[in-house]
């Protein structure tokens, strides 16, 4: 596999075949170390034969040959006979005999210098190619001397777009930036990953598998623990997979959803059955959630242990804590400190014991923990209280319906809704010097009055705004700002002495100048379903329209939603039937049919709304002429439509 630089065979030199025996290595040969492979070299020498000769030089034993050149080949041949695999078709070995001892030399330093390595990326097209042509995984690395896992590894380079790979063969990209590419099959998505518009901070490895795995759920998140991925791959879940690592992402949120809200229910089942009044099983519950369920006094409430063997290990603990308090130390400060750790781990585990009057009438909360199931017990309902005699009062109307649950969005597409309206409103600042002059005296107001606002628009350092390259890439390769007189005129703009060359320019560039670099300043992302305030004041006030740059295909959005948030978009945009006659399809048809279905209908999730949004169904509506109006006579049409011109002019 490697390229070797052909040698003009000199007069004095004679090609030979040598038996194996006869053969060792010369002290002449320039390779003094032999290096790592050799193992590879051998399987390929025993599966495709010695496809390169040997130079030998007679040693002053008859019959005896020193090798000058081919070390490797000559050690991988010996591997080969001690482990029994020699091919008996090379006990014989064809050799070329050179007399000159200086000839010799410079045969060996010309072979071991002049060699080439294959470049990585003809290295797994040409895997690709012995897979095309039949040949089975385990074949191939035995061939080679690798492990399967190398073989589906080149493989996986070998399915990368062969645009992308053409980039990577010419040194405008890393292996470790195609592997990471690697880790999709789409080739378009790659292109989307690779983009043509990105800087290069963009296209790190870190960044291009944000990108790509930006709707996944890696492995080693709570929620992905909390479910398995064993259970999750049983019921059906697909799994992204990075072959140069060991990590993995969960694909089927929805799935992975479903599997946690199970066996949080059976938490929470058991919960009701030990005599909780009730219990809420949710799979996300932030702090601000938690307090909204009022916590009830737990004095009476008894710890216990949740083993045997937590209680005796724990006295131990205590007791050796005790000693090194007394100055018996083994080994220092570390000691105790691993200790007192593994207090806290025991502490962490203990159950509660509530009172039962205390349980007749709270609850408790279910959900996701970092170390499995977590338990929030005694808790009241929103808006209710437990009186001194223990009854509870205010909450809701238990004999009311029960109201709908919220359609939510999750915190990561509700931040990449927010990019791509953040990123619309960066689009019209960079356009307008009005609109980034008026934001950047409201943010200097706001810095002198010392009120920190969450609806503030610019970074307090002047810098670039967050990344949404990484967020909204359909969004923000579109909008990326490009004032070309602004930019001309900062290419233009020296180190030394900036102020005194700003103040001499026309106002017209500062003001091109100023409108860019505010742009570029901006920030107006957040996974608050509300969406950021200051974009959403900056929307009222220019009222630009989101739906002529987003649709529910960018950025995969209707893959990353829930399907009853779906169904309810539908029946928005088309009507309450069709959204029925589709609720029996699985989230991916679902998905797909919603793609196609809400494409061009100019909806949009709330977040993405502004002042103009369902105005334009409005406005066609009042253009239809009436009844009356259409059946008019055409002669009464005409009449109406002329100016009275004589009674006009006989008032004047």
């Amino acid at each position: 596999m490697n390229a070797v630089a052909p040698l003009a065979r000199p007069e004095a030199a004679s090609l030979q075949r040598i038996a194996l025996a006869h053969l060792q290595l010369s002290p002449l040969n320039a390779r003094k170390t032999q290096g790592e492979g050799v193992e590879n070299l051998a399987a390929s020498i025993e599966a495709h034969g010695l496809l390169q000769n040997l130079t030998v030089l007679p040693t002053d034993e008859a019959g005896t040959f020193e090798v000058i050149a081919g070390g490797r080949r000559l050690a991988a041949l010996q591997l080969l006979d001690a482990q029994g695999r020699l091919p008996a078709t090379l006990r014989e070995i064809s050799c070329l005999v050179v007399d000159d001892a200086d000839i010799a030399v410079e045969a060996s330093t010309a072979e071991n210098t002049l060699r080439e390595a294959m470049h990585p990326a003809d290295e797994f097209d040409a895997f690709r190619r012995m897979i095309d042509a039949g040949k089975p995984i385990p074949d191939i690395a035995a061939h080679f001397g690798v492990a399967d896992r190398v073989v589906r590894q080149r493989l996986k380079l070998a399915n990368v777009n062969p645009d992308l790979v053409q980039v990577y063969r010419d040194g405008r990209m890393t292996l470790e930036q195609l592997q990471v590419l690697a880790l999709t099959d789409n080739h378009d998505l790659q292109k989307q990953a690779w983009g043509k518009n990105r800087q290069d901070y963009e296209r790190s490895p870190y960044q291009l598998r944000q990108f790509l795995t930006q709707s996944d759920v890696s492995a080693d998140e709570a929620l992905a623990k909390f479910v398995g991925l064993e259970a999750y791959e049983q019921a059906g879940g697909t799994v992204r997979r990075d072959l140069f690592s060991d990590r993995a992402w969960l694909t089927d949120r929805a799935l992975l959803d479903q599997l946690a809200m199970d066996r949080l229910e059976q938490a929470a089942q058991a919960l009701r059955d030990a005599g909780w009044s009730w219990v809420e099983a949710r799979i996300d519950l932030d702090y601000a959630t938690r307090a909204e369920f009022p916590a009830v006094d737990d004095r009476g409430v008894e710890l216990t242990h949740a083993t045997p063997e937590d209680a005796s290990r724990e006295t131990e603990i205590e007791a050796r804590l005790q000693a090194l308090d007394k100055g018996e130390k083994d080994d220092g400060e570390n000691e105790y400190w691993d200790l007192q750790e593994e207090l806290d781990e025991i502490a962490a585990r203990k159950r509660e014991i509530w009172p039962e009057r205390i349980m007749a009438q709270a609850g408790a909360l279910v959900t996701v923990g970092s170390g499995g199931v977590a338990i929030t017990y005694g808790r009241l309902k929103p808006g209710e209280k437990l009186g001194k005699s223990g009854a509870v009062t205010g909450g809701a109307d238990p004999s009311a319906p029960a109201k709908p649950k919220a359609l939510t969005l999750s915190a990561a597409v509700l931040r990449n809704l927010s990019a791509h309206r953040s990123e619309e409103a960066r689009h019209h600042v960079s356009r307008d010097p009005q609109l980034a002059l008026a934001l950047l005296v409201d943010r200097f107001a706001s810095d002198l009055a010392g009120n920190f606002s969450h609806a503030r628009l610019l970074t307090a350092t002047g810098g670039r705004g967050a990344d949404a390259a990484a967020i909204a890439p359909d969004n923000y390769n579109a909008l990326r700002p490009k004032s070309e007189a602004a930019e001309a005129c900062r290419k233009k703009m020296p180190r030394a002495k900036r102020l005194t060359w700003l103040i001499k320019q026309p106002q017209q560039d500062l003001l091109d100048m100023l409108a860019d670099l505010v742009a570029q300043s901006f920030d107006g992302m957040t996974d608050h379903e509300r969406g950021h305030a200051g974009v959403q004041e900056l929307h009222e006030a220019i009222g630009f329209e989101m739906a002529e740059r987003w649709n529910p295909g960018c950025d995969n959005f209707v893959a990353r939603v829930p399907k009853p948030y779906l169904l309810a978009a539908i029946a928005e945009a088309k009507g309450k039937d069709v959204a029925k006659s589709l609720e029996g399809l699985k989230k991916g048809e679902l998905a797909a049919e919603a793609a196609k279905l809400l494409a061009g209908t100019g909806w949009l999730p709330k977040t993405l709304r502004g002042p103009s949004y369902g105005n334009a169904a409005k406005g066609k509506a009042t253009k239809k002429p009436t009844k009356k109006a259409a059946k008019a006579p055409a002669k009464k049409r005409a009449a109406a439509a002329k100016p009275k011109a004589k009674k006009a002019s006989k008032a004047a």
